[in-house]
C-alpha cells in the first residue's frame, strides 16, 4: 500500500496528484501543506477520516475533490478562503457539517464548479452560503441533499452569465422560482430543483429564459397553474418532469408539438385535465410518456404513433375512455404498459401478443371483457396486472412460457375452470391473486413448487378438497423478501435509469381490502383460502407458517379443531376461521400470539372457555358468535357499534354459499365491530405500557420508510 509519510511529503514539487478510487485510509498526512506547487488535488472516492483542514496554505491549488471519503465533524469552509485560485471544489457525499456563515472570512477565489451534494450545510439552521453573493464564474454547482432552507437563490441566475448546470434537489427551499427580472437567454443546460417546497406559477417566459435546457426536473414541489407554452421553445430538451405538483389545464400545444427531442416527459400526479393523446402530439423522439394520476380524458389517439420509439407508456388513473387500440401492438420496443384506473372498454387486443420485450402490463381496473389473449411470446413479462375487469374463460395455457412473471393478479374477474397444473412453471412467482373470480376444481399439488410464493389469493370462488399440508412446508410466504417492485423512471443528469417501484397489490388483510405498495410488499405475506368449499381440517404444520401475516380461511366447510401449532404463527396479524364447522376449544396457547389484531371464530361448533389473556382480552363478543358451547367473560364483552351498511370490499360482493351459513349483515357487523374494538384496545395498551409503545413508534416509522422509498 502507498505509504504517506514516506513518499507524499517528498514529492515537494508536484503539480497533480490524483488518487481516486482507492482504498486509502486514515487521516490526511500534514505534510500535505507542504506540497506548495500543487494544482490539483483528487482523493475521491477513498476512506479517508477526520477533518480535510490541511491544505489552507496552498495557494496554488486549482482543483481540489475530497468526495466519498469517510470525513466527520464540521469543517468551516473558510479554511479555503486564502485559497485565491481554486475554481473547482467538490466535497460530493461526505457526513461532514460545512459551516460557511463565517463573518470573519472573504472568498478570494473564484468557483467554476461547486459540488456539495451529500453533505449538511450550516446544520441545523441549513441557511443557503452568503458566499454564493460574490461568486459570478459559476459553471456547475450542486448542493443536492444538503438540508437547506429558505427562497430559491434566483441570484445564482443573475451572479452567473456562464452557469450551466443547476442542482438543488431533494432540500426544504421555498418560494416562487423567480427568473432574472431582465430577458435574457441564459446557457442553462440542467436544472434539477425537484423535491423541495417551491410555490406558484411556473415564469411564462422560462422556455425563452432557458432555450439550452437539456434536462428540466422540477417535481415534487408544490407549483400551480398552468404549464408554460413558452417551453415549446426549448428545442433540444431530453427531460422533462413536472411531476407530483398541482398543476392544472391542458397541455400546451407548443410542447406536445415542438419539442421533438423530448426523450423522457413525466407529468404524473398533478391536476391536468384534456386529452389524454392530442391530436397534435409530434413527439417523434419520445421514448417514456408518464401522464398517470392526472384528470386526463378522451381516447388513446394514433397520434401516438408518431413516438415510435415508445418503449415506456403509463397513462393509469385518468379517465381515458373507448378500447385499448390494436396498434399498440406496434410499439415492439416497449416494455411498460400501464393503463389501469380507466374507464377503457372491449376485448384486450391480441396485437398485444407483439410486444416480445414487454416486461410490466397493467390494464387493472377498467372494464374490459373477453378472453385473455394467448400469447406466447410474453417470455420477458415479470407483472401482469388484470384485476377488477369482465374477463371470462380459463387462465390461458400460453401464459407457462412467461417463466420470468413475479406477479400475477387476475383476482376480481370472471374468470372459469381450474387452476391450471402448469402454475409449477412459474417458478419466479411470488404474488398470485386469483381471488373473486368463478374457478373450481381443487388447488392442484404443483401450486406447491412455488417455493418462493409470499402472497397467495384464491378467495370467492368454488374450490374445494382439502387445503394443502404442502403450502407450509414447501412455500416461502414470509421466508424470503426477494420481491421488486413495477418499473418505474428516476431522470438523471446521466440519462433515464429504471428502478423498481410501485407494484401495487390489493388483498384483504384484517377485514379490510388494503392496497401494497412498494417495499411493504417485501414483507408482508398473507394466505387467503376464504369463500371456497374446502372440507378438510386445518393442518397441523400451517404452524409453521411463522411468517404469515394474514391467514383467512372462513366461508368453509372446514372440520376439526383448531390446531395448537396455531400457536406458533408468532407474526400472525388477522386469523379469520368464522363460517366453518370448527369443533373443540380454543386453544389457550393462541394468547402467545402478541401482535394478533383481528380474531374470528364465529358461526363454528367451538366449546369450552374462551382464553382471556395477551391480545384475547382485546376481542369482544362478536369474534365467537353462533358458537353456543363456548363461555367466558368475553361473551359478554359488548362491541361499540359500526354502521353495518358499510361493505367488507368496496369494488366485490362476498358470495353467498348455503352450505356456509352465510349471514351478510352479520358477518358485516362481526368484522366491523371487531376492527374498531381492536384498535381501541391496541390504543390504551400503548399508552399504558412504554415499551411496547415505543416498538409501535418503531414499527410506524420502518414502515412509513418504506413507503415513501
Amino acid at each position: 500500500m502507498f505509504n504517506f509519510n514516506a513518499g507524499l511529503c517528498e514529492l515537494r514539487s508536484i503539480v497533480e496528484l490524483h488518487l481516486q478510487q482507492n482504498v486509502f485510509s486514515g487521516n490526511l498526512p500534514s505534510c500535505l501543506h507542504n506540497l506548495t506547487s500543487l494544482q490539483a488535488l483528487d482523493i475521491s472516492m477513498n476512506h479517508f477520516e477526520g477533518i480535510p483542514n490541511t491544505l489552507s496554505n496552498n495557494t496554488s491549488l486549482e482543483q481540489l475533490d475530497f468526495s466519498y471519503n469517510n470525513f466527520e465533524g464540521t469543517f468551516s469552509l473558510s479554511s479555503f478562503a486564502n485559497l485565491s485560485k481554486l475554481q473547482v471544489l467538490h466535497l460530493s457525499g461526505c457526513t461532514l457539517d460545512i459551516q460557511t456563515e463565517d463573518s470573519s472570512w472573504q472568498p478570494t477565489f473564484q468557483l467554476q464548479s461547486l459540488k456539495l451534494d451529500g453533505c449538511m450545510i450550516n446544520k441545523p439552521g441549513g441557511a443557503i452560503p452568503q458566499f454564493l453573493t460574490h461568486q459570478y464564474s459559476l459553471n456547475y454547482m450542486d448542493l443536492s441533499d444538503s438540508g437547506l432552507v429558505g427562497a430559491f437563490p434566483s441570484l445564482l441566475f443573475n451572479n452567473n452569465s456562464q452557469l450551466k448546470t443547476l442542482h438543488l434537489r431533494n432540500n426544504n427551499l421555498t418560494g416562487h422560482f423567480q427568473l432574472p427580472g431582465y430577458h435574457r437567454n441564459l446557457p442553462l443546460e440542467e436544472l434539477d430543483i425537484s423535491n423541495n417546497n417551491c410555490d406558484g406559477t411556473l415564469p411564462e417566459n422560462i422556455g425563452s429564459v432557458f432555450s439550452e435546457l437539456g434536462y428540466l426536473n422540477m417535481s415534487g414541489n408544490h407549483f400551480e397553474g398552468h404549464i408554460p407554452t413558452s417551453i415549446g421553445y426549448m428545442r433540444i430538451l431530453q427531460v422533462l418532469d413536472l411531476s407530483r405538483n398541482n398543476l392544472t389545464g391542458e397541455l400546451p400545444t407548443e410542447l406536445m408539438s415542438e419539442c421533438q427531442s423530448l426523450y423522457i416527459l413525466r407529468l404524473s400526479d398533478n391536476h391536468l385535465t384534456g386529452d389524454i393523446i392530442p391530436e397534435n402530439m409530434n413527439l417523434t423522439g419520445l421514448g417514456a410518456l408518464i401522464l398517470s394520476n392526472n384528470n386526463f380524458g378522451g381516447m388513446i389517439m394514433d397520434a401516438l404513433l408518431r413516438s415510435s420509439r415508445l418503449f415506456h407508456l403509463d397513462i393509469s388513473n385518468n379517465k381515458v375512455t373507448g378500447e385499448l387500440p390494436s396498434w399498440i401492438g406496434n410499439f415492439f420496443w416497449s416494455f411498460t404498459l400501464s393503463v389501469s384506473g380507466n374507464f377503457l372498454k372491449g376485448p384486450i387486443p391480441t396485437e398485444l401478443c407483439n410486444l416480445r420485450l414487454l416486461r410490466h402490463l397493467d390494464l387493472s381496473q377498467n372494464n374490459f371483457t373477453g378472453f385473455i389473449p394467448s400469447c406466447t411470446g410474453l417470455s420477458s413479462l415479470t407483472y401482469m396486472h388484470l384485476q377488477k375487469n369482465s374477463l371470462m374463460g380459463p387462465i390461458p395455457d400460453a401464459l407457462a412460457s412467461s417463466s420470468d412473471l413475479v406477479i400475477l393478479d387476475l383476482g376480481h374477474n370472471q374468470l372459469s375452470g381450474t387452476i391450471p397444473l402448469w402454475i409449477n412453471r412459474l417458478m419466479k412467482l411470488q404474488v398470485l391473486i386469483l381471488g373473486g373470480n368463478n374457478l373450481h376444481g381443487q388447488i392442484p399439488l404443483e401450486l406447491c413448487q412455488l417455493q418462493d410464493i409470499n402472497m397467495l389469493d384464491v378467495s370467492q370462488n368454488h374450490i374445494s378438497g382439502e387445503i394443502l399440508t404442502c403450502f407450509a412446508t414447501n412455500m416461502s410466504f414470509g421466508k424470503k423478501s426477494i420481491l421488486q417492485d413495477k418499473t418505474a423512471f428516476v431522470v438523471t443528469t446521466d440519462g433515464p435509469q429504471l428502478y423498481t417501484k410501485g407494484n401495487e397489490v390489493e388483498l384483504l388483510v384484517k377485514n379490510k381490502y388494503l392496497s401494497y405498495v412498494g417495499g411493504i410488499l417485501q414483507i408482508m405475506a398473507t394466505l387467503d383460502l376464504s369463500g371456497n368449499r374446502f372440507s378438510s381440517v386445518i393442518p397441523p404444520e400451517w404452524g409453521n407458517l411463522i411468517h404469515l401475516h394474514s391467514l383467512n380461511l372462513s366461508h368453509n366447510n372446514l372440520s376439526g379443531s383448531i390446531p395448537n401449532s396455531l400457536s406458533k404463527m408468532k407474526s400472525i396479524e388477522g386469523l379469520d376461521l368464522s363460517y366453518n364447522k370448527l369443533s373443540g376449544m380454543i386453544p389457550y396457547q393462541l394468547v402467545e400470539l402478541n401482535f394478533l389484531e383481528i380474531f374470528n371464530v364465529s358461526y363454528n361448533n367451538l366449546t369450552g372457555r374462551i382464553p382471556d389473556a395477551g391480545q384475547f382480552a382485546t376481542f369482544c363478543e362478536l369474534s365467537y358468535l353462533g358458537n353456543s358451547g363456548l363461555r367466558g367473560q368475553t361473551l359478554n364483552k359488548a362491541c361499540n357499534p359500526v354502521s353495518p351498511d358499510v361493505p367488507l370490499s368496496p369494488t366485490t360482493t362476498v358470495k353467498e354459499d348455503d352450505s356456509a351459513g352465510f349471514d351478510v349483515v352479520v358477518f358485516l357487523w362481526s368484522f366491523g365491530m371487531t376492527s374498531f374494538v381492536a384498535f381501541v384496545a391496541t390504543i390504551l395498551v400503548l399508552y399504558i405500557n412504554p415499551q411496547w409503545r415505543e416498538k409501535w413508534n418503531d414499527f410506524v416509522e420502518w414502515h412509513l420508510l418504506w413507503w415513501l422509498l
